[in-house]
């Protein structure tokens, strides 16, 4: 039975193929994207998840210095200002200083007073 006398069967085997095939092709280049796609945050996480290791390890060692003698003495001395028993505290004053708010520090020194910008230009443009 001919139903379509111009084509062979070869022909029709051909054109039934070729979508097939294309189907397959794009199914298959779909995959190989979506593993690129999948590996690349993979890759990522991985990155991340370093880097949160980095930082748990960090943590931890300031967790156990904080929890150290030498953290909990240190805080107690500079921001407590604790002491140990059998310490005396000491209270350093500075010396008072020589001359009094008055006076000036590099003695009598005229000051003489500049006039104004505006007057300074007059007397240069004009005088």
């Amino acid at each position: 039975m001919q139903w379509l006398p111009s084509l062979s069967t070869k022909r029709i085997l051909l054109l039934l193929a070729v979508p097939v095939v294309a189907y397959f092709a794009f199914s298959a280049g779909g995959k190989v994207l979506q593993t690129y796609r999948l590996k690349q945050e993979e890759n990522g996480i991985i990155e991340e998840i370093k880097q949160l290791e980095t930082r748990n390890l960090a943590l931890q060692a300031y967790r156990d210095y904080v929890q150290s003698d030498e953290y909990v003495e240190k805080v107690a001395r500079e921001e407590l200002n604790l002491m140990k028993r059998g310490e005396t505290a000491v209270i350093v004053l500075s010396p008072p200083s020589s001359t009094t708010s008055t006076e000036e520090p590099f003695g009598n020194v005229e000051k003489k007073e500049e006039p104004p910008l505006w007057r300074r230009w007059w007397d240069t443009l004009f005088h």
